[in-house]
Order: structure tokens, then C-alpha cells, then sequence
């Protein structure tokens, strides 16, 4: 369901939740005092302080006035789970434990990171929830081989920066390349591309939080689309580098070609390294509630 038919958001209760509802938590607002607090206790506690606001830093969507802090994605599913290999409902998802899942939903009050948990539900028609439990089932196997991915988690906030017109990373190219250059929209469509071709080969070791629930959701023969790219950013403008003078109709000829490259969600690859925003704002799901405070 696109943006503009989205409905707006509800209270919720967790007897409403089923199969293949996605759950995108939102953090508290950073806090300085909270970030020494964690260094106390070590370097690497303030590095994961601090991933949880980068990759909503870098990816803060075109709504910037309304800007959160969407640093986690879960899937509510129903598998078998250690104990007395019976089936379990509940919040499946990855962290620095690896795969596990919970039933309980907390967020809001007294409840240290998480303020709030908006959920979408899928409602793509060839949807199917077996197929998505089957899914979470085999990633809930092997979780001893699946480590939570800090790299991964690194990469894609990385990544996040080339996708808007002022940021860190794009600034850089524009500079190197032309403010309206088309090779820079063409050359973050390549490193998605080869990112994600990777991923699909190499699953167990590229997984966060929301490339499970992305990646589920492509084993279940359901990838949902996600907004990637800004537009307004494939004009051509030439390609401003230190060329031999003998190339210059060359490089207008390769500028034509990749002209009409500047969309990438049309790659046929489903992309999977994508953010809990993105998750949120996918075309193929609709609001279905929250838990928490708004």
C-alpha cells in the first residue's frame, strides 16, 4: 500500500498480532550522559550505543520533519523453539545473542530503549504465513552459525548516506563527479547490487536485524519492495574528471546508457540490506498499530 493510502496509526493489543507482522522499534533520543555511561564500561558498549542511532541518523527518510529513531526491526512468527520443541509465538528477531524469540512486546514508560513499536502488516496476495514460519524456522536452526553482523550493521548505515542529496558520502562524489551527475545515483545502484547478490550467497554471515526480516520474507517467495533512492538526481551533466581529450564522446555515449539506470529498485535482485525505516515504509505492507507512546 502506498504512502498516501496509509492509514494512520492505532493502539494495539498483542492478541491483534499474526504471522508475518513486522514490529520497527523506536529508540529513545540519544543522550550524551548515556553514551559516557557506556564507555565506562568499554569501547565496544559505546560503539553499539552508538550503531543504534547511525543507521536512523543516515537514513532519516524524506519526512525529516517528523524524524525517528527506527533502530530495530523484529517479525512476529510461530516456530519451534528449544524448549520441549514445541510450537512458539512471539517476537522473532536478531541481536548481539544471535536469533531468538520472545513473546512479550514492551515499549514506552520505564522501559529503557524502546519507546514505541509500530507494526505493518503485508498485504501482498500471494503472501503466505507457512511460508514465512518456514522461514523463521530454518533461520532459528541454524542461529548458532548466524552471528549478529556488526559489520553488516556498519555497511548499511554506510551505505544509507549515498542514498540522499546532502549526504556525507554523496557530498563526495558530487564534488569528484557533478552535483547532478548520473554516475553517482548509477554507482550506488551497483554497490546495492553487488551488496545484495552477495547477501543471497552468503546469509549467515550479513544478517541484522532487518536484513532477517527482509530475507525471511524473500525465502517466503514474498520480497517487498522498499523506497530506495531520492529523486530528482539522473539529470546528466557530464563526467568532470581528467579525461584524454580523445574521449569525450565516449563518455556521452556511456552516460546515455546508464541514463536509464538511475531507478535501481527495479534490479531484479530483492534487496535485503535495507532499514528498519524502509521496512516501515514499504508499498507492499499497511499501518496496522503501535505499542508504546507516539
Amino acid at each position: 500500500m502506498e504512502d498516501s493510502q496509509k492509514s494512520e496509526w492505532r493502539k494495539l493489543d498483542v492478541s491483534e498480532l499474526k504471522p508475518g507482522d513486522i514490529l520497527i522499534y523506536e529508540n529513545q533520543n540519544f543522550n550524551f550522559t548515556d553514551l559516557d555511561n557506556e564507555l565506562t564500561k568499554g569501547y565496544d558498549h559505546a560503539a553499539f550505543y552508538m550503531l543504534l542511532y547511525l543507521i536512523a541518523w543516515f537514513d532519516p527518510g524524506k519526512d525529516r520533519l517528523n524524524y525517528r529513531n527506527y533502530y530495530h526491526a523484529a517479525v512476529w512468527g510461530t516456530i519451534r523453539g528449544e524448549k520441549n520443541n514445541s510450537l512458539t509465538t512471539g517476537v522473532v528477531g536478531i541481536g548481539r545473542s544471535g536469533i531468538s524469540i520472545g513473546g512479550k512486546v514492551h515499549a514506552g514508560k520505564g522501559v529503557p530503549r524502546t519507546k514505541s513499536i509500530r507494526v505493518v502488516r503485508c498485504d501482498k496476495p500471494e503472501f503466505a504465513p507457512y511460508k514465512l514460519n518456514d522461514a523463521l524456522q530454518q533461520f532459528y536452526n541454524d542461529r548458532k552459525k548466524i552471528p549478529y553482523a556488526y559489520d553488516s550493521a556498519y555497511l548499511l548505515a554506510i551505505l544509507c548516506t549515498l542514498r540522499y542529496k546532502d549526504g556525507s558520502l554523496r557530498e563526495l562524489l558530487e564534488r569528484q563527479l557533478g552535483k547532478d551527475s548520473p554516475w553517482i545515483p548509477f554507482f550506488y545502484g551497483m554497490a546495492i547490487y553487488l551488496v545484495n547478490e552477495y547477501m543471497s550467497r552468503h546469509q549467515d554471515s550479513m544478517m541484522v536485524c532487518s536484513t532477517l526480516v527482509s530475507m525471511a520474507y524473500v525465502n517466503a517467495d514474498c520480497p517487498l519492495r522498499v523506497y530506495d533512492f531520492e529523486s530528482g538526481v539522473n539529470e546528466a551533466s557530464g563526467f568532470p574528471l581528467d579525461l584524454p581529450s580523445d574521449l569525450p564522446g565516449h563518455i556521452d555515449e556511456m552516460e546515455s546508457k546508464i541514463a536509464g539506470y538511475s531507478d535501481f529498485p527495479d534490479i531484479p535482485i530483492p534487496e535485503t540490506l535495507v532499514t528498519p525505516r524502509q521496512l516501515l515504509e514499504s508499498p507492499d505492507t499497511y499501518n496496522l498499530g503501535y505499542f508504546g507512546e507516539l
